[in-house]
C-alpha cells in the first residue's frame, strides 16, 4: 500500500482495519521490503499447509466415523428366546471427556 496522509497514525489505522499485513512509511529500504516479502511468503506457505492437514484431518475422521458404523450390527438380532439390541452414539469430539 502507498499512498500519503494527513495523519500518519490515522493512515496506519486505516490500513490496519483493512487486514493490511505490515505498513511500510516511506522511505525504506530494500532490505525491508525483500524481508517483508519472505516473511509474507512463509506466512502464505504456512497457512497453505494448514489448510491441508484441517483437510486431511476432515477425510480421517470421515473414514473413522464410516469405520466404526461397519463395526456395528446392520439391524437387532433375534433368537430363538433372546432378543439382542444396541445403541450407538457416536461422539461429537475425539480425545476430551466434557
Amino acid at each position: 500500500m502507498t499512498g500519503s496522509a494527513m495523519d500518519p497514525d490515522e493512515a496506519l489505522l486505516g490500513s490496519i482495519r483493512r487486514k493490511a499485513f505490515f505498513f511500510l512509511r516511506k522511505p525504506f529500504s530494500a532490505a525491508v521490503l525483500e524481508t517483508l516479502v519472505d516473511r509474507i511468503t512463509e506466512t502464505q506457505i504456512l497457512e497453505e499447509r494448514v489448510f491441508q492437514n484441517a483437510q486431511r484431518l476432515e477425510e480421517d475422521l470421515e473414514n473413522a466415523r464410516k469405520f466404526q458404523l461397519g463395526l456395528l450390527p446392520a439391524r437387532e438380532w433375534k433368537g430363538q428366546r433372546i432378543q439382542v439390541a444396541g445403541l450407538y452414539v457416536r461422539a461429537q469430539t475425539v480425545g476430551r471427556s466434557d
